[in-house]
């Protein structure tokens, strides 16, 4: 019978040494990192379609851009918003449109005022 032990050190430069457990590593890694990257693209994540607002939740571009017209538009016409009106208003779970409204406040669209949302100053003039 063969007694065969491999070598644990990969690589040694100078005082430097590089074990196969980190070569693994670092190749599991590079893999993982292609694997997602393909599979953003192949979601549209790097194309712009989709749109994330936070709380793990991305939205398709065209309708983030709608939900902001109905938000302007609405508060063009009366002073503030609260999260249940614009609930309402896109007929949406609040579990969306939360997310969404902290979305707009950090675009500078809105301005969160205690429970209400106002329109952000640049947004006000027709």
């Amino acid at each position: 019978m063969i007694d065969w032990t491999p070598d644990p050190i990969a690589i040694s430069i100078g005082p430097l040494q590089v074990y196969w457990y980190g070569v693994m590593y670092a190749i599991g890694l590079a893999v993982s990192f292609v694997v997602i990257e393909r599979e953003a693209r192949r979601r549209g994540l790097d194309t712009g379609v989709l749109v994330y607002i936070g709380e793990s939740i991305s939205m398709h571009r065209d309708l983030v851009s709608q939900a902001r017209e109905k938000l302007i538009v609405t508060l063009r016409k009366k002073p503030e918003i609260r999260v249940s009106e614009f609930r309402d208003l896109l007929d949406a779970s609040r579990k969306y449109v939360l997310p969404l409204l902290i979305y707009f406040d950090t675009q500078g669209v809105t301005i969160k005022r205690g429970d209400v949302r106002v329109l952000a100053e640049k947004y006000r003039s027709s």
